[in-house]
């Protein structure tokens, strides 16, 4: 410290006043740094950052020789409570590195605003500085950083659609993929997280009722909900929607191969004529349904004798979850939440009329969800819809 003062008293006498204030400021710097590496106890670390943050104040607001003063009393300071501490070092050589990084324009700032008066060369000698990271710095201070940029795409995808804010880190990543943009999922979850654009997760619960005397059936999917083919497979389930009059019962029919939710039926009550005329809907879009697997759970809307009879009729064969055992329904269980945090809860349905709650679940699912929404499970993302689409094409080529 001593020979760092020496020097900066000299830097002093040499250059105009606002020149040798920042001079010191930068000798100041590099001899916290030095004595930072220098191994010290948390009192005396503690006081070097302390006589860092004097000197700053005093070549900002008082006089160079009174500023000098300071700093040396600072050092005085820090220096009498000197031991050997590794951690502590480190500690202080990491938090030294952070502030050298935040002061960097700082640093390089006044050599352009006096670059008519001193040459760069001399300006970077005198203040011991690299002269090539002073040009590497002025060339890249206008530019973005790779996070910034990767944070501009992000935020691109959000808002292409006003649903879009729900999406996750893997969604993300497959639209940005999408785009042809490569980059790891951490560093997306690390942008989005800056940014306050990731989500807390909701637990579904199923609200329909188990009979004893279905327990014969036979679970044929056996949580295996892959399909090969459109129209292999098939999920329904029924969840309840709080709406300002009322409850409002939702049944949908997903298509296990590529996720499209194929018929969809809403009322005010889950009688089994909710679930049969859910069936019926499907049919009526799809003609040839015989031999298709159609999973449910085990509520008694769906061991009821006359949805049996409908599925008969239609072809299908019934397969039942186990009693209580909710993931082998999960796909369609998972449908709901996603339904509900991406939608309901955000709509605020609970103060809504039933009809109004009906319309936006239905644009919801048709418009945003089967045609537009990445879907992590298909291929390049590509929403139910497309991809159905886009497999009909290739087959037919």
């Amino acid at each position: 410290d001593p020979v760092y003062s020496i020097y900066s008293l000299t830097a002093c006498s040499m250059y105009p006043r606002d020149f040798k204030t920042f001079h010191f400021f930068i000798f100041r710097w590099y001899s916290s740094l030095l004595l930072s590496i220098v191994g010290r106890s948390f009192f005396g670390c503690c006081a070097e950052v302390l006589s860092f943050l004097i000197s700053v104040a005093a070549t900002t607001f008082i006089s160079p020789l009174l500023s000098l003063l300071l700093c040396c009393l600072g050092s005085f300071i820090s220096d009498a409570i000197v031991f050997s501490s590794a951690n502590i070092s480190l500690f202080c050589f990491s938090y030294s590195a952070l502030i050298c990084c935040t002061f960097c324009t700082m640093m390089f700032s006044p050599i352009v605003e006096r670059k008519g008066v001193y040459t760069a060369k001399d300006m970077c000698r005198v203040l011991h500085l690299s002269e090539s990271g002073y040009y590497r710095w002025l060339r890249n201070r206008g530019r973005h950083s790779s996070r910034q940029l990767l944070a501009g795409k992000v935020k691109k995808i959000l808002e292409e659609h006003p649903d879009n804010r729900n999406y996750g880190v893997d969604r993300v990543c497959l639209a940005l993929e999408q785009d042809g943009v490569d980059v790891s999922r951490r560093t997306v979850y690390r942008v989005m997280k800056e940014n306050g654009w990731l989500h807390k997760r909701r637990i579904p619960h199923g609200i329909t009722k188990t009979t004893t005397e279905a327990q014969e059936q036979e679970n044929l999917l056996k949580r295996d909900f892959s399909a090969q083919r459109p129209l292999e497979k098939f999920l329904t389930d029924i969840t309840e929607v709080q709406c300002a009059d009322g409850k409002l019962y939702v049944s949908p029919i997903m298509d296990c191969f590529s996720g499209e939710i194929v018929a969809l039926e809403m009322r005010d009550n889950r009688k089994k004529e909710l679930c049969i005329d859910t069936v019926r809907q499907l049919e009526r879009i799809y003609p040839s349904l015989k031999g298709a697997v159609f999973h449910s759970d085990r509520g008694s809307q769906y061991s009821s004798a006359a949805f049996r009879a409908e599925l008969s009729r239609c072809g299908m064969i019934q397969s039942l979850s186990g009693t209580g055992h909710c993931f082998d329904n999960a796909r369609m269980e998972s449908f709901f939440a996603t339904l509900k945090k991406e939608k309901i809860y955000q709509i605020a349905a609970y103060k809504l009329p039933r009809e109004q709650v009906k319309t936006i679940i239905f644009r919801y699912i048709f418009i945003y969800y089967n045609r537009v929404r990445v879907y992590t499970r298909n291929p390049m993302g590509l929403p139910p819809a497309k991809y159905r689409e886009w497999v009909q094409a290739q087959t037919a080529a």
